[in-house]
């Protein structure tokens, strides 16, 4: 489909928008904090990548090269403006579950503690828990939207997981290791 795009057909981008842009929303939201700000700024990304069409070198996918130039904006706007508000990480993974299959497997208390856990951890370790486990990306992806190598990825997402491990055993969770 990306060939199509770069070939200048337009109905191209019109599915490559449609494919991508709720997770890109999703994923800028993770950084800028703000539903409104993270769907301007994917738009923002898909306009940048309209006017760099021949840019992509295919070094990496489509998706992990469209995630990079969101995170890359989305970086650039909290230079410029700092962050709004703090993520919401229900609205983030409201989407992306099935209607009601989270309730009938996680009691709402559990997913207050949970939201809260991954709220409270490092930025990176919210970008990588996000690109690894709601975006399902590889390893060698995650290490190219974060401009990190292969090595630094994996270092990060044991990092990352243990924070949260520690994080939701503070909320209450006996073994969060399961």
């Amino acid at each position: 489909m990306f060939d199509r795009f770069l070939a200048g057909d337009e109905d191209a981008l019109v599915a490559l928008v449609d494919a991508h842009k709720d997770g890109l929303i999703a994923f800028i939201q993770t950084i800028v904090g703000s539903p409104d700000v993270a769907e301007d700024l994917a738009i923002d990304t898909f306009a940048a990548l309209i006017a760099a069409r021949r840019a992509f070198r295919g070094e990496s996918s489509f998706r992990t090269y469209l995630f990079a130039i969101g995170k890359h904006l989305a970086f650039r706007h909290l230079r410029r403006c700092g962050r709004q508000v703090r993520l919401a990480w229900d609205n983030v993974t409201q989407e992306a579950r099935e209607p009601g299959a989270e309730d009938s497997v996680i009691e709402a208390d559990d997913r207050r503690r949970i939201q809260a856990a991954l709220r409270d951890l490092k930025e990176d370790y919210r970008t990588v828990l996000y690109l690894l486990f709601f975006e399902d990306m590889s390893h060698r992806s995650v290490g190219q939207v974060m401009g990190k190598s292969p090595g630094q990825v994996h270092g990060l997402v044991d990092r990352a997981k243990r924070a949260l491990r520690v994080s939701l055993e503070k909320e209450g969770f006996g073994d969060a290791r399961k």
